[in-house]
Parts: C-alpha cells; sequence; structure tokens
C-alpha cells in the first residue's frame, strides 16, 4: 500500500467535538479498540459505567462483534488517529457515521457507508453487527452519550 493510499482513509475531515455525542464515542471507541487490551478495557469500563455491567457487558459484546468483522473484512486497513487526537479522519467518520444511520434505522443508509470500507459479501452482516451495537448503545431512558463532555481529550497540537 502506497503512503497516498493510506492517506485516504486518515486525512482529517473534523474536528471531533464537533461530532453529535454517539459518534463522538463511536470515533472513540473505534481508537480505543485498535490501541489493543488496555484500550478495549477502557471502552468496556466506560461501557458499564454508563449501562450497568449487564447492558453494558452486552454492548460490549456487539461492539467486539462489529469491530472484528469490519477489520477481518476490511478493503484495506482502517485508518484512524491518536486517541487523544482532535480531528477524525474519513474512516473514523465512515464508521461513526455506519453506526449512527443504524441507530436511526435507516439501514440503507448504514449500508451505503459500510461500502466504503468493507467488501460487498460481508454488507449485510456488518449493518446487522452495527444495528446491535447502536441499540445496546440506546437506553429507555435517553441516550447516554449525550452529556455533556461525554469524551475527555487530551489537549494538544496536532497540526
Amino acid at each position: 500500500m502506497t503512503p497516498a493510499q493510506r492517506a485516504r482513509g486518515s486525512a482529517p475531515v473534523g474536528v471531533v467535538s464537533e461530532l453529535p455525542p454517539l459518534e463522538m464515542q463511536v470515533v472513540r471507541y473505534l481508537r480505543l479498540w485498535c490501541d489493543g487490551p488496555e484500550g478495549q478495557a477502557e471502552v468496556w469500563q466506560d461501557l458499564a459505567s454508563r449501562l450497568g455491567t449487564v447492558r453494558g457487558a452486552q454492548a460490549l459484546r456487539n461492539f467486539e462483534s462489529l469491530m472484528g468483522l469490519v477489520l477481518r473484512n476490511a478493503r484495506r486497513p482502517l485508518q484512524r488517529h491518536g486517541v487523544a487526537c482532535s480531528c477524525f479522519g474519513g474512516d473514523e467518520a465512515a464508521f461513526a457515521q455506519m453506526v449512527s444511520y443504524a441507530h436511526e434505522g435507516h439501514t440503507e443508509d448504514a449500508g451505503l457507508v459500510a461500502a466504503l470500507f468493507v467488501t460487498p459479501k460481508v454488507l449485510p452482516v456488518v449493518i446487522a453487527a452495527a444495528l446491535r451495537t447502536a441499540t445496546s448503545f440506546g437506553t429507555a431512558g435517553g441516550d447516554p452519550f449525550s452529556a455533556p463532555n461525554v469524551v475527555q481529550l487530551r489537549q494538544h497540537r496536532m497540526h
């Protein structure tokens, strides 16, 4: 893969703080998850504190399944920024929008976005996993990600 091909998914397209709450958290979880076991443990701790241990465990299983499907069936390596980076790239934006569309019940739109980064043969399975993930992140009492300052980003200069 050439540097230009890698840059396609990592080129900055926005600022994390301007994302809707759910998409902000999905970008954060994607970054943490891809950082390895310590990051994955942080995802679990965050979900458990927001949703309780039972619902948090289900949300974690759903997210783990989605991540596994996406990473195993990606058209190319999924590009991401560092956990504390204040901007986000194209791949992160597409992944977060896919989950957000699924959360809103727009499964066709979720599929169109997913087609940007996974192979066509797994689209139905990825969409179903995104829907399960998005649904498990929601609560009857409101959106657990709508509280102010849901993402604590360390301030640093990226560019």
